[in-house]
């Protein structure tokens, strides 16, 4: 059973950021959403590294995306400088 403390918390923060929370205690988050989602019914859970988020709407599910989207094109690039500095090397 989660902790009423802790998911009055969670339900603040996620109102407090417009419906997106990100978490990095994977057990807690997985724990918490069946009940994130019977207040929010739309919600959504991500996990990615070491962080979960919590998308309580369909803006902020589109939010998330795109944010993502953008973690995905920066770590391209890095990986594209990676490739380059060995391929220096050769």
């Amino acid at each position: 059973m989660i902790d009423k403390e802790q998911f009055d918390y969670t339900m603040h923060k996620i109102r407090q950021n417009r419906g997106l929370y990100k978490m990095a205690n994977e057990d807690l988050a997985k724990e918490m959403f069946p009940y994130v989602q019977q207040i929010l019914p739309q919600a959504r859970l991500a996990q990615c590294g070491i962080y979960q988020w919590i998308a309580a709407d369909l803006k902020a599910i589109r939010r998330l995306s795109k944010d993502l989207g953008n973690m995905k094109a920066k770590k391209e690039k890095e990986l594209e400088e990676i490739n380059n500095a060995i391929l220096q090397l050769d």
